[in-house]
């Protein structure tokens, strides 16, 4: 069709809609998809202007967001501006479409040196920050962190924290993007180990770090909200600490006899979940009440878990509140367990074969009170999830030899898209079966000799289909070394990769 044929046609769409009323124009803009109205906007003044109407956006964002399941970067759509709205409702199908395409890929993507020669042992992103700030952890003769601006082309570091001597052995960033407290990073220095609470001051172009408040503690800091954190040892302890108030309480793993003997169960995550927190460990998951804290001089509150549960022995997890989809019949508050087991017959004559797991929890119709008294010798309360796990799904996937797998890390979103690294498929040579030069990546449907992003959506609130998950690759590491880090943000559409050679992956779907 010739140009002006086409725009003769344009017209005459244009001529015939403009008879029409405002109530009937809107109600035909609820037909359309995303393409159409940005195309009928062109037609003449007046579609612009309905297709800048809100209440337009409105209904384009509950057919694709809240009836299908698309990610979206706040669920608070009353405060978003109108223009607002329509950009993020925008990006939000555009990312839901790649991940429902036959090929997912990055729409763009940004590889950086973060540091000189040092591996980027830990990277997080920071919440409300749209993406555009990120931190990493580099370690040498003693650790750094960095704060990273990223633009459409480049990365600019604002600003370091470190102290001499001084090592980093885990850190985690507030989910709460509005609180004063940014970062709880934990510090070994001269062999005394602390937690510290650091606050970020951001400026068009700079950052600084200042420290707001020091805990004390050899635990590890495993999650951050607000004014909460959760710190764990790896043994069976974990401690919710209030950083302004230093009120506290202990929460104790269920461990049964087989356990006892056991001296590392090390804490891969830990959940601030429905009235209840989740400490998922390596060898067990555990649901405790949602604790009273007791104040500095008062006796320790104390809880046992209310339920437990062992999946076997896990390297890598990722815990997630599924997104709540009205066109699909589910429980808010679903949560969504995605775990990588560990190897238990290194002799296997199939080392490579492996599977990704996903159990999911749902919210048992019994509602325990919001706090529960401490005590040791009480029934536990009745548990806000239903007992045990549910095997939802499976993804077939390469695991190599554990001495290939550098990044355990894996990235699971609320509406159901995952992401992990897939290693270098190990090979077999005689009792050791390591030959790294000559070792294959298997990507799904191919062979492959690289290290591997790989990705899949499984069944939920973005993908209705029953089909068999398949996992197909994302993107291929062309740095200089192993991938060892990683963070995944689903709403935004953004994954950091952080690399033994010091170079940072960032992608963007």
């Amino acid at each position: 069709m010739s140009e002006s044929l086409r725009t003769e046609n344009r017209t005459a769409v244009g001529s015939y809609l403009e008879n029409l009323d405002d109530d009937t124009l809107i109600y035909f803009f609820g037909f359309l998809v995303v393409s159409d109205i940005v195309v009928l906007r062109q037609t003449c003044r007046r579609m612009m202007v309905i297709s800048q109407l809100r209440i337009v956006w409105h209904n384009v964002y509950t057919t694709y967001i809240l009836n299908g399941g698309f990610p979206f970067v706040t669920q608070n759509v009353d405060s978003l501006a109108t223009p607002e709205l329509e950009k993020r409702t925008r990006r939000a199908i555009q990312l839901g479409e790649n991940w429902l395409s036959p090929s997912p890929a990055p729409r763009a993507h940004l590889v950086f040196k973060a540091n000189a020669s040092n591996p980027i042992t830990d990277i997080k992103f920071l919440p409300g920050s749209d993406g555009q700030w990120m931190f990493a952890i580099s370690k040498g003769i003693w650790s750094v962190l960095s704060c990273w601006y990223l633009g459409l082309a480049y990365a600019k570091k604002m600003a370091e924290w470190s102290l001499k001597g001084a090592i980093f052995n885990g850190f985690v960033v507030n989910s709460d993007p509005k609180s004063p407290a940014t970062i709880a990073i934990s510090v070994l220095i001269k062999e005394k180990m602390e937690v510290s609470i650091l606050s970020v001051q951001r400026a068009q172009d700079s950052a600084s770090f200042t420290t707001v408040s020091t805990i004390p503690t050899r635990l590890k800091p495993m999650a951050f909200h607000g004014e909460l954190i959760a710190l764990s040892d790896s043994e069976h302890e974990t401690r919710i600490v209030n950083w302004k108030t230093a009120a506290e309480a202990a929460l104790l793993d269920c461990r049964s006899q087989s356990d006892i003997g056991r001296q590392y169960n090390k804490c891969l995550r830990v959940v601030f979940a429905r009235k209840c927190i989740v400490v998922v460990r390596a060898h067990s998951v555990n649901i405790f009440p949602e604790p009273v804290m007791s104040l500095p001089g008062e006796e320790l509150f104390t809880y046992q878990s209310s339920s437990s549960h062992s999946f076997g022995w896990m390297d890598g997890v990722a815990v997630t509140e599924k997104a709540y989809s009205r066109a699909k019949s589910s429980s808010h508050g679903t949560l969504a367990f995605l775990l990588r087991g560990e190897r238990t017959d290194p002799w296997s004559l199939s080392p490579n074969t492996h599977t990704l797991n996903l159990h999911e929890l749902d919210p048992s119709s019994a509602q325990p009170p919001s706090h529960i008294q401490p005590t040791l010798s009480a029934l536990p309360p009745s548990p806000s999830y239903s007992f045990p796990p549910t095997l939802r799904s499976q993804v077939p996937s390469v695991r190599g030899l554990r001495s290939l797998l550098s990044c355990s890390e894996i990235g699971l979103g609320r509406c159901g898209t995952a992401l992990w690294v897939q290693p270098r498929e190990s090979s077999r040579r005689g009792l050791t079966y390591f030959d790294v030069h000559s070792s294959e990546v298997q990507s799904p449907g191919d062979s492959n000799n690289e290290e591997l992003l790989v990705g899949t959506v499984f069944p939920g609130p973005l993908d209705l289909s029953e089909s068999k998950e398949v996992a197909r690759t994302i993107w291929v590491n062309e740095s200089g070394g192993n991938w060892v880090s990683m963070d995944y943000a689903e709403e935004l559409g953004v994954v950091a990769l952080g690399s033994s050679d010091g170079h940072v992956t960032v992608l963007m779907m």
